[in-house]
């Protein structure tokens, strides 16, 4: 009676064991997922305010000229 105890214990752990290894491997899957598509994010973001930075530029010089011609 021990014996089939302690086995059955052991393979009840096992199977937990094999359970939350496969939970965690799935969950270190996902945060390098999110890591790699926050590093896209951040350059993206970097080409967002850049082309907006040269807008800005443009906007001024227009309004400068606009305000030249009309003088």
């Amino acid at each position: 009676m021990p014996f089939i105890l302690f086995t059955t214990f052991a393979v009840l752990n096992l199977f937990i064991a094999i359970v939350v290894n496969s939970m965690q491997k799935v969950h270190e899957a996902e945060e390098e997922h999110l890591a790699q598509d926050h590093a896209g994010l951040a350059s993206d973001h970097e080409a967002v305010l850049s082309e907006i930075r040269a807008l800005r530029r443009e906007v001024s010089l227009l309004r400068a000229e606009a305000d030249g011609s009309r003088s």
